[in-house]
C-alpha cells in the first residue's frame, strides 16, 4: 500500500468514528397520545420548540408521536412534560386545567391513553 491509500483508510476510519458518535447521541421514541384535528399540528409545533428535538412526526395509524432527539440536550420525560405544559396529556404527565385552557377551541382534545 502506498501512503495515499493509508491516508484514505485513516480518513475513512475517522469519519466512521465521528458518524458513530453522532448517531449514538440521537434517539427516536414514540409517545402514545389521543389527539385529533389541529391538535396534531399543535403538538408537533410544541415538540419542535424543544432544544434538542430534531424531528417530530405524527403516525395517524398508531396514534403516536415519533420524536427524534439528541440525548445530550433533552430526554423523553422533559419532552412529555413540555407537551403537557402546552395543554396536552401524555402517558406520564396530565395537563393541568390551567394548561389545558391554552389549547385552542378549534382543537378537539381527546383522552390520553396510558398504554
Amino acid at each position: 500500500m502506498n501512503l495515499r491509500t493509508i491516508g484514505l483508510i485513516a480518513l475513512l476510519i475517522f469519519l466512521l468514528f465521528i458518524a458513530a458518535k453522532v448517531l449514538a447521541d440521537v434517539k427516536a421514541e414514540r409517545i402514545k397520545m389521543k389527539v385529533s384535528g389541529t391538535c396534531i399540528e399543535q403538538v408537533e409545533e410544541v415538540a419542535a420548540t424543544i432544544d434538542g428535538v430534531i424531528q417530530s412526526n405524527w403516525d395517524e395509524e398508531t396514534g403516536e408521536l415519533e420524536i427524534v432527539y439528541e440525548q445530550d440536550k433533552t430526554n423523553l420525560r422533559f419532552i412529555e412534560q413540555t407537551i403537557s405544559e402546552a395543554g396536552f396529556d401524555t402517558p406520564n404527565y396530565k395537563a393541568s386545567e390551567e394548561d389545558a385552557k391554552k389549547v385552542s377551541n378549534e382543537c378537539e382534545k381527546l383522552e390520553t391513553s396510558g398504554e
